[in-house]
């Protein structure tokens, strides 16, 4: 707020508001690491400050995008680090990108080399190339990399000693230290055998990488491990900003439903490899921000994995190695790489219609302020907070009563800051009934967070006791019995 003079002399404060150059000058993480909205002018210069958000793991991007600038590159990757460089097949669709990929890192990972990431997978097949202004920005480029198709903190989670950047790889300083590379043969059955023999730091493969993997896995010795585990992944609803309650509630004067996958579009895959969770991409806010669903389906287009039918418990999905595809390893225990996760899609109490407010434990909660204002009663804001609680935390198998004790934890240290002590008490009533009325849940003491049934305490036995002889001498005479035994647990104690 500055104040300012006009042309006749008098003054008047006004307000100024600047739009810094989102390209040139500060960009945001999405919009320069994913977006690549610098690449738009032609000159590739990268602007001045880079608000690394909304992208992870930032090493990763940061790394790949060449604006990492700690020199570690010489230590990285060990004394005697072995690197595979392999050609990714351009046009492909999204399976058969992904098939090339993930047969690349397994041949990588048998041979005990370092897989250079693509960057030549099919752009096209990303929901958000159109609609994003990828096809602008990514026009000149050969291809995308794999983070504009999968959820990179998983891949990096299992993988980060497996890969090096397709960026990294093309610097000079990396080529400088461990450069040239050296191709080997492009038949697959030479190729088994000299890409794990073959003593130079980078080795090149030109040929068909599927052909190579099926070479490797029909060779002695071949690691099991190397193929990867199955997981089930699951398409993210409680992350998708479409089902919001708030937005559902206001877009189209609340006609829109509530977004939900497409059929078959969560399932078994590869665990690294998950397409429909790709949150730097923007999967999370593609229909929120244009209406166009992402549906990429979750195991990228592989078929690698299935459901085992085996869940130890509900709410459970269990997968493993698809022996119908022939995406397995001759000879080795089809239940290698199993793994069972817990799923919304299968749990018995269903899935929440639409996701809750996501603030609400934080002091900029809308249903909290609502509360405070009147606008809504204490029983609309614990449904809230139990679904809150059901959506975001993933309790599968909560404890009885303790929704409950963590929400008025929650709702009373809001009141309390705020010192609105009417709003508190009637907010206080209803918890007090909810978890001590007849009727109502098992109690959970506040100290210990276990029920109170399982506390044998002389303090509550005090007051249990001293509570029923005062209803039995205002006239509750069916409750003697109950006193006289309360009484005598409190003497034996």
């Amino acid at each position: 707020l500055r104040t300012l003079q006009d042309s006749d002399g008098t003054q008047a404060d006004a307000l100024r508001i600047r739009v810094i150059d989102p390209v040139r000058v500060v960009a945001n993480g999405v919009n320069f690491l994913w977006r690549r909205a610098h690449l738009l002018e032609g000159s590739g210069e990268v602007p001045a400050v880079l608000h690394a958000n909304g992208v992870g793991p930032k090493e990763y991007f940061l790394r790949d995008r060449g604006v990492w600038y700690v020199d570690d590159l010489a230590s990285r990757f060990g004394s005697e680090p072995r690197f595979l460089r392999y050609v990714h097949p351009t046009g492909l669709t999204l399976s058969e990108d992904f098939e090339n990929f993930a047969a690349a890192l397994e041949v990588a990972r048998a041979a005990g080399r370092r897989l250079v990431l693509p960057d030549t997978m099919n752009c096209q097949n990303s929901p958000a190339f159109e609609v994003y202004g990828l096809n602008e920005s990514m026009r000149n480029q050969k291809g995308c990399t794999p983070d504009y198709f999968i959820y990179m903190f998983r891949f990096f989670h299992v993988h980060a000693g497996d890969f090096v950047e397709a960026g990294v790889f093309k610097s000079q300083d990396f080529q400088d230290l461990w450069g040239p590379e050296v191709a080997i043969a492009s038949d697959p059955r030479m190729a088994a055998t000299t890409v794990q023999r073959e003593r130079a730091s980078i080795a090149a493969f030109g040929g068909d990488m599927l052909h190579l993997r099926d070479e490797l896995r029909l060779g002695a010795g071949f690691p099991v491990s190397a193929a990867g585990n199955c997981s089930y992944h699951e398409w993210p609803l409680r992350f998708m900003a479409c089902r919001d309650e708030a937005f559902v509630r206001h877009a189209d004067e609340g006609r829109r439903a509530p977004c939900s996958p497409e059929p078959g579009q969560s399932g078994c895959g590869l665990e690294a490899l998950i397409c429909c969770v790709t949150h730097h991409g923007r999967a999370d806010r593609l229909e929120y921000y244009t209406g166009k669903h992402w549906d990429l389906p979750c195991n990228c287009g592989l078929r690698a994995c299935g459901e085992s039918g085996n869940s130890p418990r509900p709410g459970v999905r269990c997968c493993q190695r698809d022996q119908s595809t022939g995406f397995v390893v001759p000879g080795a225990d089809v239940s290698f790489g199993s793994s069972c996760t817990w799923a919304s899609d299968a749990d018995s109490s269903g899935v929440a219609e639409t996701n809750p407010e996501k603030d609400l434990p934080f002091y900029s909660s809308t249903t909290l302020h609502r509360l405070l204002r009147g606008e809504i009663s204490p029983a609309d804001v614990f449904r809230e907070c139990a679904e809150h609680r059901r959506v975001y935390f993933l309790v599968r198998e909560p404890l009885e009563g303790l929704t409950e004790v963590d929400c008025n934890l929650l709702v009373s240290g809001f009141l309390i800051s705020h010192q609105n002590w009417q709003v508190g008490s009637a907010w206080w009533q209803f918890s007090l009934l909810q978890r001590r009325g007849v009727g109502g849940s098992t109690p959970v003491s506040l100290e210990t967070g276990s029920p109170d049934a399982l506390v044998l305490d002389r303090r509550k036995l005090r007051h249990d006791s001293q509570q029923l002889e005062f209803l039995v001498a205002r006239g509750q005479a069916e409750l003697a019995g109950h006193a006289r035994a309360l009484e005598g647990l409190r003497e034996a104690v």
